[in-house]
């Protein structure tokens, strides 16, 4: 199998950041070809006092010179994954709040040679949509059967054909085709297909997202496969997948 670039997207909150990346360096990484962190133009000192000390370590840092939202920082992703590598077939999104299973990225490289004309790959999203559904490891997330699978923007796996088709497009496509399940939509209608892994193998905890920042979401939903796994709830409190 391939390796493949994983691109962590970030904005302020440095103590998801700090909990989110230490997970993420304890999974399985083995078909991680690059990893690089995306700051959306991250003010506070705390944040860029993080983000140095992480520069300093060795990480690539690329750091967005104004605030431009998730779907710019998408842009930026894939103009450096495929436009500055070209022998990369496929990259990784994720934002930096989510709980992983170990085999996530492992299953994202094994999955997604399988699904014809692929645009987008994504987990399960139970925050969203809680019901498991019934499939063997992917099914497609397109428009006709968005009630039956759907997922956000907290960790996707991008294909090199559909990321040159966005890099090609004028500006108004990017300013008017939004993120998440906008993005997702918009890549059905140019001929694409959109799929998710089941069962999910990352779990969105969603307290606050880079998108909505000050809107409170819920909290992580226990998931069927991360038993062992736990995340810090709005309490401080450490809670464990059973």
């Amino acid at each position: 199998m391939k390796k493949v670039p994983v691109c962590l997207m970030t904005y302020e909150r440095p103590e998801y950041f700090e909990e989110s990346i230490q997970k993420f360096l304890k999974t399985d990484l083995s078909l991680m070809k690059e990893f690089t962190i995306f700051d959306d133009c991250s003010k506070t000192p705390e944040k860029l006092k993080q983000l140095d000390e992480y520069e300093a370590k060795g990480f690539n840092i690329v750091r967005a010179q104004r605030w431009g939202g998730t779907k710019y920082i998408f842009i930026d992703m894939l103009r450096h994954c495929f436009k500055e590598q070209t022998d990369n077939d496929a990259f990784v999104l994720i934002q930096d709040d989510i709980v992983y299973n170990s085999q996530w990225l492992n299953k994202f490289v094994e999955i997604y040679p399988k699904v014809p004309k692929l645009a987008i790959l994504t987990c399960w999203d139970r925050r969203r949509y809680g019901k498991q559904f019934e499939a063997e490891d992917w099914t497609f997330r397109n428009p006709q059967n968005a009630k039956n699978c759907r997922m956000g923007g907290a960790c996707w796996l991008v294909t090199k054909e559909f990321g040159l088709k966005v890099l090609e497009a004028n500006e108004h496509f990017l300013r008017s085709c939004g993120y998440d399940s906008a993005f997702q939509k918009r890549a059905f209608n140019l001929g694409f297909n959109n799929a998710t892994t089941i069962p999910s193998y990352v779990e969105h905890v969603g307290r606050i997202s880079i998108a909505h920042i000050g809107r409170h979401r819920g909290t992580a939903h226990n998931a069927w496969n991360f038993k062992g796994s736990s995340y810090i709830n709005e309490q401080g409190q450490e809670i464990y997948y059973e």
